[in-house]
């Protein structure tokens, strides 16, 4: 038997309804999830911000990828390690390019493709971003412990 999507019951006493993502359920499991992203991201750039950094969630995993790596990648590299498009790494790589934190250098070996590394400005930002870093791993490790299971197993 097909079970019925059930109508979103209206808030008591007004004409607004109570919150309809959460109402239709299983439904509206990729809304859910995009705005527990949402809330990650904007929580996040608070920090930064708090902390004085410039940093855009964003850039995260292109920027931790190009620190840790220490040399230049091409785009095509940087998209197949991160499992990501093409498109979303030139996006994301022209933003931090734009705000001076990599810089684009030809390839020696093919003249066509571009090769990403972080500029010295971008050097300094991972430097003093290590320890903020650190504090959002302790504290991830401490939801994940409180609710017994992995983020990173789980998804």
């Amino acid at each position: 038997m097909k079970k019925q999507m059930r109508k979103p019951p209206l808030v008591s006493g007004s004409k607004k309804r109570s919150d309809f993502i959460k109402d239709i359920g299983v439904h509206a499991i990729i809304s859910r999830w995009r705005r527990i992203a949402d809330r990650i991201f904007s929580d996040y750039g608070k920090a930064y911000r708090s902390a004085g950094i410039d940093f855009e969630p964003r850039w995260f995993t292109i920027f931790y990828l190009l620190h840790q790596t220490r040399s230049p990648l091409a785009i095509m590299e940087i998209a197949a390690i991160l499992r990501v498009t093409h498109p979303a790494v030139i996006q994301t790589v022209e933003s931090m390019i734009r705000n001076r934190l990599a810089r684009s250098v030809a390839d020696v070996a093919d003249r066509r493709s571009r090769r990403i590394a972080l500029t010295d400005k971008g050097r300094r930002l991972a430097a003093a971003l290590e320890p903020l870093w650190t504090d959002f791993e302790r504290a991830w490790d401490e939801v994940a412990d409180e609710i017994g299971m992995d983020m990173l197993t789980f998804f």
